[in-house]
């Protein structure tokens, strides 16, 4: 997501708050930012990535 993204951020969590703002603002879908595993959570549970193993 993060290398395909064409606004620039200078770290992973303010990629995440910029990120999650673009999916509040287009889609009304919320993320939580406080940690990498929160976000990584809300983006599972909204179907916007999928974990393979």
């Amino acid at each position: 997501m993060r290398k395909n993204d064409i606004e620039r951020s200078k770290d992973m969590f303010d990629f995440m708050e910029g990120y999650s703002m673009r999916k509040l603002l287009f889609e009304n879908i919320k993320l939580n930012t406080e940690t990498v595993d929160d976000f990584v959570s809300g983006l599972v549970s909204n179907g916007i990535i999928s974990i393979v193993k």
